[in-house]
């Protein structure tokens, strides 16, 4: 679920914000692209493939279906066949500079690669998504939410695929948490977990996340100690 940089977002804007018909057109015509581009740089993981379907949506039933103005785009886990789009996203019209041609296709991108690692979000959603004896999800010390990972897996991999060093979505800290996993288990690991659920593989990503949870913790405790102690 991209959601586009808010530093970005500037006052004066000259681009002509794109239609709803704009959003659509470019939808339907990147989608097939970018579900080429998977299967170019990384066939060899992908499984399954899912025949993909565009769902577009306008203001108030995306509001309704998602929580947050801010989503332009999803990817339903459990119908991971299905890319349902805001067509009439406010940052369409705030950010013309930010939401053009070329960034919609981007962030299209993104949501292909969602749709072919479902299982893979549905295990780190089982895992890291329930609330804690707190009531709070499990969250790293900077604030992310450890389930979001797959977030950062995803960008990863459509900066690979695009060859392109930035995204228009807002996701640094889940791509630098998702970086050390890699380092962690290896490029090749992480995508057979990311693209095909391997089992093996996700052991290995989970034990992983859960190595990084517990550093993370371990060094939030050494900065609370009083300087006398360190």
């Amino acid at each position: 679920i991209p959601r586009p940089l808010p530093q970005l977002i500037v006052q004066a804007q000259q681009r002509p914000p794109l239609t709803p018909t704009d959003v659509k057109n470019i939808a339907t015509s990147t989608v097939p692209l970018a579900e080429m581009r998977i299967e170019q740089v990384f066939g060899k993981y992908v499984n399954p493939r899912p025949k993909l379907e565009l769902e577009f949506r306008n203001k108030e039933e995306m509001k309704a279906y998602t929580k947050d103005p801010t989503i332009f785009a999803f990817v339903n886990n459990l119908k991971p066949s299905k890319v349902v789009i805001g067509v009439e996203n406010d940052l369409f019209k705030m950010a013309p500079n930010v939401m053009t041609g070329p960034a919609t296709k981007v962030l299209m991108a993104h949501e292909v690669l969602h749709t072919r690692s479902a299982a893979f979000s549905r295990d780190i959603d089982k895992t890291y998504g329930k609330p804690q004896s707190n009531g709070q999800l499990p969250t790293f010390s900077d604030g992310t939410r450890v389930r979001n990972v797959k977030e950062g897996l995803t960008e990863r991999f459509t900066k690979e695929m695009l060859e392109i060093n930035a995204t228009p979505a807002d996701y640094d800290k889940e791509s630098s948490w998702a970086n050390k996993v890699v380092d962690i288990v290896g490029d090749d690991t992480a995508k057979k977990a990311y693209f095909s659920h391997d089992p093996a593989a996700m052991k290995q990503v989970k034990a992983a996340i859960e190595q990084l949870v517990i550093a993370d913790k371990l060094q939030q405790r050494e900065e609370a100690l009083p300087i006398a102690l360190k």
